[in-house]
């Protein structure tokens, strides 16, 4: 280890690093501008909240008058779920809402 004691060599072992930490970066810097955007998935489904699931629009998912979270939680086991209310109408034993339930899951 007598030739670390040296400056010269001191310095060209720092130079050296110095260089490699510089393509190492540049390095990354290229793998991340290359690199594919993340895929999202994505599934639509429509449920239907009434008392009577004749009062649905056709291709539904009927719950009950209650049921809306819990089947949007059902339905996107493990990923990301929104409930977005598209429309209510009024009569039956709880009136007729629909939503609209998008399951979402980002890969890469």
């Amino acid at each position: 280890m007598n030739w670390i004691s040296s400056k010269p060599k001191r310095e060209q072992l720092a130079f050296i690093g110095a260089g490699l930490a510089t393509i190492a970066a540049g390095a990354w810097a290229v793998f991340v501008y290359f690199q594919p955007a993340a895929i999202k998935v994505q599934t639509v489904y429509n449920i239907c909240a009434a008392g009577d699931g004749w009062q649905c629009p056709k291709g539904s998912i009927v719950v009950g008058c209650t049921g809306s979270q819990a089947a949007a939680a059902k339905l996107c086991v493990d990923l990301a779920a929104s409930l977005r209310q598209t429309s209510q109408k009024s009569g039956g034993k709880c009136g007729v809402t629909t939503f609209e339930v998008t399951c979402e899951a980002s890969t890469r």
